[in-house]
């Protein structure tokens, strides 16, 4: 559903997924495969993204609005 989204819609949805693998590489592979067709980046585990938003479940889901609002936390996948 999310990989649809980010097709069908553009200019009206931008994703971000942090990775918090121990390593960079499972990272680089699910880019370079096409597993991840959208905004990625590798935190590392423990790293300075998941510690400064306090990220203690896997997955997290943050909405923003285009000013970086925060609007909702911890979406179900279901309504993305």
């Amino acid at each position: 559903m999310l990989r649809d989204n980010v097709r069908d819609y553009p200019d009206k949805v931008s994703v971000l997924s942090v990775i918090a693998d121990a390593n960079a590489e499972t990272t680089q592979e699910a880019v370079e495969t096409g597993k991840m067709t959208w905004n990625v980046t590798w935190d590392g585990a423990s790293g300075p993204i998941e510690t400064e938003w306090g990220i203690r479940n896997f997955p997290s889901v943050f909405l923003l609005d285009a000013d970086g609002k925060l609007l909702a936390s911890d979406i179900p996948s279901e309504y993305l």
